[in-house]
């Protein structure tokens, strides 16, 4: 049954570009410094699909997210 299918969830804060030359450079400790500052909305994806948008919160400490607005035409996309 389609419903019983494991997929994977993405949530994303922001996102930036660097030059490849500056990845090459990365070690730990690096910072990237993203576009945007503390994101009020994170963006939800299914397989690669954005289907809604959140805030990230606390949930018996362990971090989750509340959805502020879904797209109307995720629920029958999503298996496509």
């Amino acid at each position: 049954m389609l419903l019983n299918e494991v997929v994977e969830v993405r949530v994303v804060v922001s996102r930036t570009r660097l030059l490849l030359q500056n990845i090459v450079r990365l070690a730990p400790a690096s910072v990237i410094e993203l576009d945007s500052g503390a994101a009020p909305q994170v963006e939800i994806a299914v397989n690669g699909r954005v289907i809604a948008w959140g805030e990230v919160v606390t949930v018996n400490g362990h971090y989750a997210v509340r959805m502020t607005r879904v797209l109307k035409r995720s629920r029958q996309t999503l298996g496509k």
